[in-house]
């Protein structure tokens, strides 16, 4: 099974990144995210270490979507969070 997800070097991605490669070790994971984020660099290592594909990319653009190879699965966690004071 190969599975995308995206925002997958934030902390709901990188979770369940991490989560399914626990669950099957046998599922090609690829992650894809911008990577705009302070502390994104450190899930990419992590992520990379478990043998995730990490690749930069912004769900925005489609042309950054066209490398990726096709999947049977694809779990939204790319989000643009903000607090307002």
């Amino acid at each position: 099974m190969k599975l995308l997800i995206t925002g997958g070097c934030g902390f709901t991605g990188s979770t369940l990144a991490q989560a399914f490669r626990e669950l099957d070790p046998t599922i090609e994971i690829y992650a894809v995210d911008n990577l705009a984020r302070p502390g994104s660099e450190e899930n990419r290592l992590r992520l990379n270490a478990l043998g995730v594909r990490v690749v930069h990319g912004d769900v925005r653009c489609p042309s950054d979507l066209q490398a990726l190879p096709g999947v049977e699965w694809v779990i939204d966690a790319a989000a643009n969070a903000s607090v307002l004071v």
